[in-house]
Parts: structure tokens; C-alpha cells; sequence
């Protein structure tokens, strides 16, 4: 006796093309919410009403899942309202100020660092040739904070804009790729790492006068 299919044949092509059948009621819902928000809207109230606890349940029982699921849909919705969005991250920027904020801000820093230490390493050095004269400035204040004297953040622009791009030694003019700070007080006396200590001259210029030479007459 031969062997028959109790299903029917819709059964049995629902089963052999499963993919193709979902894949269609997919675009079909899709398709009938975009036609009906409001309906739409309502049934899914209506069924998270009606099913409290199926949210906590799939995320407890997936987290990762879940929040991968949360972040595309909050993804979606930015993209969907931008304007909105930026309007939120704004207000959430100017009132979102916990007594730690510095702390965790450290932490979380600290953190992601020790995950990712070639990125920080990468990150630094491409950092270190876009701005030389940033590494430098900032080097000078620590070692002059070690040696106990006076240290200010110093731009070096605005000292270059300020003695007009002339070198204070020989006095000709010094191409900004070519400038460097002088202390008048040289670090090496304890001279601070003051705007008011420092001038503009010629790397070369710097080199061979070291920490020798009158300079500390132009503070008179």
C-alpha cells in the first residue's frame, strides 16, 4: 500500500517554498502599514497591551540579539526624523549632568583604550605628525609643572602673530614651518612657561644660543 500525504497541496507547497511565502508577507505588511499608520499603530498598542512581558522575555532570552535589534531601530528612527533627533541630543547634552560625569567619562575612556590599544597607538601617532607643535607645547608644560615652576597653555600662532614672525635673535623674518619658542628665562634657570617668557626665533637660532646670551634683557 503506498504511502499518501495527509497535507494538502497548499500544505505541501507552503513547506517547499517557506522562504519565498515569508519573504512575500513580509512586503505585504509592509506594504499595508505604509497604507494604514494609524491602524498599524493602534494594533501594535494593542498587542503590546495584550503581551507585557514578551519584550523582556526575547531580550532575557537573547541578549545580544537584543540589543543589536535596539540599535538598528533607534538607527531607523534617526534617520527617519533627523531634525527631531538633533533636537533631543541637544536638550539631553544641556540637561544630562550627573555629580560623577568626569569620572565616568575617565572610565569609559580607560576602558575603551585597553580594548583597543593599536587604534589608540594609531590614533596618537597620526595625531603626533598633524600636530608637532601641539606634542611639543604640551611636553614643555610637564616638564616645566615637574620643575616647579609657572606653566600656561601657550598657542604658538599667537605667539608667532604677536612678535609679528620675526626671530628675536637675529631678527629676520621666520618662516612659520621653521619657528620655535625661546624662553628668555631659560627653563633651565626655572623660567616659566609663560606666554610673556617666550618669543619666536628660528629653530637654528634656538639651538645655538641653548640657554645662554642676554635674552632676559627684553623683560626689562
Amino acid at each position: 500500500m503506498s504511502y499518501k500525504d495527509p497535507r494538502t497541496s497548499q500544505e505541501r507547497w507552503n513547506e517547499a517554498h517557506r522562504d519565498e511565502l515569508r519573504k512575500y508577507q513580509r512586503e505585504y505588511q509592509a506594504r499595508w502599514r505604509a497604507e494604514h499608520p494609524e491602524r498599524a499603530l493602534a494594533n501594535r498598542r494593542r498587542w503590546a497591551a495584550e503581551h507585557p512581558d514578551y519584550g523582556r522575555q526575547r531580550y532575557a532570552a537573547n541578549p545580544e540579539a537584543g540589543r543589536a535589534r535596539s540599535r538598528k531601530s533607534v538607527q531607523r528612527w534617526r534617520e527617519r526624523h533627523p531634525e527631531q533627533a538633533a533636537d533631543i541630543w541637544r536638550q539631553f547634552k544641556a540637561t544630562w549632568n550627573p555629580p560623577d560625569l568626569v569620572q565616568r567619562m575617565r572610565a569609559y575612556s580607560a576602558k575603551w583604550r585597553e580594548a583597543h590599544p593599536d587604534t589608540v597607538t594609531e590614533v596618537q601617532r597620526r595625531y603626533s605628525q598633524a600636530h608637532p607643535d601641539k606634542i611639543r607645547e604640551k611636553r614643555l608644560r610637564r616638564v616645566t609643572r615637574e620643575r616647579g615652576a609657572a606653566s600656561e597653555p601657550i598657542d604658538p600662532q599667537a605667539i608667532y602673530d604677536r612678535d609679528g614672525g620675526r626671530c628675536h635673535i637675529c631678527g629676520k623674518v621666520v618662516p612659520r614651518t621653521k619657528a620655535s619658542l625661546d624662553h628668555l628665562i631659560p627653563r633651565a634657570f626655572d623660567g616659566p612657561h609663560l606666554a610673556a617668557n617666550v618669543r619666536i626665533t628660528h629653530l637654528s637660532c634656538n639651538l645655538k644660543r641653548r640657554h645662554l646670551g642676554p635674552a632676559q634683557l627684553l623683560l626689562l
